[in-house]
């Protein structure tokens, strides 16, 4: 199993990321039926935080388009520091893996 691709929806950056951030990500799963936990992981720079960890199924033999929801307190100011991001990197699987560059209003 493997993602193709991540993006956000609706495909606008920046993201006002006061309702949360509604992720895309484009999968292939040539083998068997899978379930796995799918994490997200934020940075400012800085060390890279599990922000969601959702566990989901993967039929087998298919290209997939999975729906993921970040809520709006992963990008609260209170989650960093007191300061509202302006930038984040947004990684799926691994941290610096799959990663798509977030700016925020």
């Amino acid at each position: 199993m493997s993602v193709r691709y991540v993006g956000i929806l609706p495909a606008e950056n920046p993201v006002k990321g006061t309702a949360g951030v509604n992720v895309l990500l484009m999968v292939d799963n040539p083998g068997e039926a899978v379930q796995t936990v799918v994490r997200f992981f934020v940075s400012d720079g800085g060390p890279w935080r599990e922000i969601l960890a959702e566990e989901r199924e993967f039929e087998g033999h298919t290209h997939i388009h999975a729906y993921f929801h970040l809520p709006e307190s992963c990008f609260a100011p209170e989650a960093w520091g007191g300061e509202k991001p302006e930038e984040l990197t947004l990684s799926v699987g691994e941290p610096g893996q799959q990663s798509l560059l977030l700016f925020f209003e």
